[in-house]
């Protein structure tokens, strides 16, 4: 692979686990009914998803002009399974954060995020193999 490539890719796993550890913070601050923090977490986490966003737009940007596409169908249809992905995370939030406005987050809402966020991951590792 090549380096600009695994530069990306490591950007784009780091900024994944960042967004897994928002995700178990939220759960903790959860089960404690700290609806502030719950506030302030789900900021936090919408922040790394529309920094997961940058990172795959980035990817993708790169195999472009290096013309790793053309060469591999697979990795486009990654990139689009992984941009659904983001949307549906983008979703979940939406939901989640209507939840703590109206008074409380229902804990099936918060394991269908963490669902989500590791299709995402597996759509990243997808992207990775087929690039190397």
């Amino acid at each position: 692979m090549e380096l600009v490539l695994k530069r990306d890719m490591e950007k784009l796993f780091g900024d994944t686990e960042k967004v897994e550890q928002g995700l178990e913070v939220l759960g903790r601050d959860h089960t404690t009914s700290n609806r502030a923090r719950e506030r302030e977490d789900l900021v936090d986490i919408l922040e790394g998803v529309k920094g997961l966003e940058f990172d795959v737009s980035i990817l993708m940007g790169d195999c472009v002009s290096l013309q790793h596409t053309k060469q591999n169908n697979g990795a486009k249809g990654d990139f689009n399974q992984a941009f659904k992905g983001l949307n549906t995370l983008f979703e979940d939030l939406k939901t989640a954060r209507k939840e703590i406005d109206q008074s409380y987050v229902a804990k099936d809402e918060l394991a269908q995020l963490e669902i989500d966020c590791s299709r995402f991951r597996k759509t990243v590792g997808q992207i990775e193999e087929n690039l190397q």
